[in-house]
């Protein structure tokens, strides 16, 4: 169009010997910038405190067929325990009743029955109102790092205060130990990794744990002093990725 609208003032024109640009040295790099870096280390692989546990069952073993039963009942009664106590006590044996109906329908009704009356004694022990209480958590995902070792797994029930946590296992043996002497060794390695990751996910609380066997029912109390000797133990032992951590 041969017209053009213009604002402002040009910038000063160069003059031509100023447009040749002189190449400069390059800087020298550090040390540190030259040397390969090198692969990377790779993360330490998560400890499962359940790992490290005695598995579950009859002394002597059960029949395969019979094992099975067993496994089956006893990731029934657990997930008993986990909902059951978030239901309104008058509703807690007819809306159990039903969910076992839908869940295990390949059951007798006498097992059923009995599974039920097993998870409602528990919940209903005086004895273990806090831990099924209102402020308790259930199946609460646990990772952190202990001396190096990251330990993640899943808490059956946890009871966090401002002061203390306590942290509790369930097993649902049919011949639960009669004493805390009886506890097997898997089981103090287990609740052991519990109680050091906790130590470090809440500083400064006092972390008690327990197991809570669901056959008898009988809650068995870990003293601290006992589960000490466990926690450089369970380190190097049987390994497993899990889930991210969830406070």
């Amino acid at each position: 169009w041969g017209a053009r609208w213009e604002i402002g003032a040009r910038a000063p024109s160069l003059p031509a010997e100023a447009k040749a640009r002189v190449p400069q040295p390059a800087p020298a790099l550090p040390d540190w910038a030259q040397r390969p870096v090198g692969p990377e280390p790779r993360p330490p692989r998560p400890l499962a405190p359940s790992g490290l546990g005695d598995v579950e069952g009859s002394d002597p073993p059960l029949p395969p067929a019979h094992a099975a039963e067993a496994a089956r009942r006893g990731t029934l009664i657990h997930a008993l325990l986990e909902r059951v106590p978030q239901v309104p006590v008058d509703e807690r044996a007819a809306r159990a009743h039903d969910w076992l109906e839908q869940q295990a329908p390949e059951l007798a009704p006498s097992a059923r029955e009995e599974m039920l009356a097993r998870a409602l004694a528990v919940i209903d022990e005086p004895g273990f109102a806090a831990i099924f209480g209102p402020d308790a958590l259930a199946e609460i995902p646990l990772a952190a790092t202990v001396e190096g070792q990251v330990v993640m797994g899943t808490a059956d029930r946890l009871l966090v205060t401002a002061t203390k946590v306590t942290v509790v296992d369930f097993k649902t043996a049919r011949r639960p130990p009669a004493s805390f002497d009886d506890v097997p060794e898997g089981t103090m390695r287990q609740m052991a990794a519990y109680v050091s990751a906790l130590e470090v996910v809440y500083p400064g609380r006092t972390v008690e744990a327990a197991v809570l066997y669901t056959q008898t029912p009988l809650l068995i109390a870990l003293p601290p002093a006992r589960l000490e000797a466990y926690k450089s133990a369970f380190a190097g032992r049987q390994e497993s990725f899990a889930l991210p951590v969830v406070e």
